[in-house]
């Protein structure tokens, strides 16, 4: 089982984000678009592990958030980031009581499963496509600025997923749900 521990999007903020994004969307249809079922914020790529060793995962989350209380995010623009290929995503306000589970789990696991970032940076990824020409970039850039997005959304729990690997996206089962304080 592949697993990461993530922050769900609410089904009702996939029409907000899917009209916020329309504009550019329509203006490159070739990229690859994450489909709305697939949007959440990564808090820590466990990676993979036996089905044996899930009790024990569970558990072990479970002791790490058992003080963490209810929180917000809110969405600070629409960005990219460019590493083999270009990746937009949603850039979303530091969040430290997420960002103190991302740490607390790098502490129980330790640096044996290497993450993307090497500091927590919470985001929603929306595309990527292959790294394009110079010209292409500023314009997507310029593009990008121009998008408003107003979104803020109460987070009361966070979740463990399974990715399962399939064409054309990834398919992620929600393993496990952990509430956090209200």
């Amino acid at each position: 089982m592949k697993l990461f521990l993530a922050v769900s999007i609410p089904e009702k903020l996939h029409y907000e984000i899917q009209s916020s994004i329309k504009i550019i969307r329509s203006d490159y249809p070739q990229f690859d678009w994450t489909p709305p079922e697939n949007y959440h914020i990564s808090i820590f790529f466990i990676g993979e592990r036996s089905e044996s060793k899930l009790p024990d995962i569970i558990e072990g989350i479970e002791r790490i958030i058992y003080d963490t209380p209810s929180t917000q995010f809110s969405v600070l623009r629409m960005a990219m980031f460019v590493q083999k290929g270009i990746f937009l995503h949603l850039e979303l306000e530091r969040n430290k009581l997420i960002e103190r589970i991302h740490n607390r789990l790098i502490e129980v696991v330790g640096e044996r499963v290497p993450q993307r970032h090497p500091r927590y940076i919470p985001h929603l990824s929306i595309a990527k496509y292959k790294t394009p020409a110079k010209q292409q970039y500023f314009l997507l850039r310029k593009k990008l600025k121009k998008i408003e997005i107003d979104l803020t959304f109460d987070v009361d729990s966070v979740d463990l997923y399974e990715s399962i690997e399939a064409k054309p996206h990834n398919e992620y089962k929600k393993v496990h749900t952990f509430l956090l304080q209200g």
